[in-house]
């Protein structure tokens, strides 16, 4: 049973160690991986990212993440996608959350309240290569399923709508109209725009037929 007060460190932290144990097998038990997944994923919701909390490192939660991905084809069918892919999302915002905490300390150190220009771009670009880093990893858990039809396409259809969300929406940023993000990180953004667009161009066609057959 999971506490429910007096909790900021027990259950998460117990979820953690859980997962990174049933993962360094051959044999996987997916279910009991799915469920301490879930309620891991739950935990640092409920902090707001704030995993120091739970007694969680980046560290931690990275090493479940790659260990998920690396034996994704141990699990079959099992594969708990969604919740991996939301640890995934997790991490960024744990991430982020580290990317902040210096980034608060020099704004109380300026007048005004104001983060410096140099802070304000690399908290641009952190969350940049942050989001560039979803994709990809995005991209290697689901790079099988892309010419797949039926719940999978549907599954896809959303990852693929939300990674390209995201990446718009840091490409329309004002720092990027101004030409304060520097070039390479610029290049690269624009880049991954492009191939997620390319993949849902591709990935919509799949999903034409049926429609067609059915308004018929």
């Amino acid at each position: 049973m999971r506490p429910e007060q007096g909790g900021e460190m027990p259950s998460g932290k117990q979820n953690c160690e859980n997962l990174k144990m049933a993962l360094k097998g051959a044999e996987l038990d997916a279910n009991h991986i799915q469920k301490n997944l879930e309620l891991l994923n739950q935990e640092i919701t409920r902090v707001g990212g704030d995993i120091a909390r739970l007694g969680i490192s980046v560290e931690d939660l990275t090493y479940i993440d790659q260990k998920l991905t690396s034996k994704a084809q141990l699990f079959g069918n099992e594969f708990p996608a969604q919740q991996a892919e939301q640890l995934h999302s997790l991490i960024e915002q744990a991430e982020a959350r580290e990317v902040e905490k210096p980034v608060k300390m020099a704004e109380t150190a300026l007048s005004g309240g104001e983060l410096s220009p140099e802070q304000t771009v690399k908290s641009e670009v952190a969350k940049i290569n942050s989001a560039i880093d979803a994709f990809n990893h995005w991209l290697q858990i689901f790079s099988g399923d892309l010419n797949s039809g039926g719940p999978i396409w549907q599954q896809v259809d959303r990852g693929l709508n939300r990674n390209l969300e995201e990446l718009n929406r840091l490409r329309s940023s004002e720092l990027i109209a101004k030409g304060k993000i520097p070039e390479a990180t610029e290049d690269l953004l624009f880049a991954t725009v492009d191939r997620v667009r390319q993949l849902k161009s591709r990935h919509d066609r799949l999903q034409q037929p049926p429609t067609y057959a059915q308004a018929a």
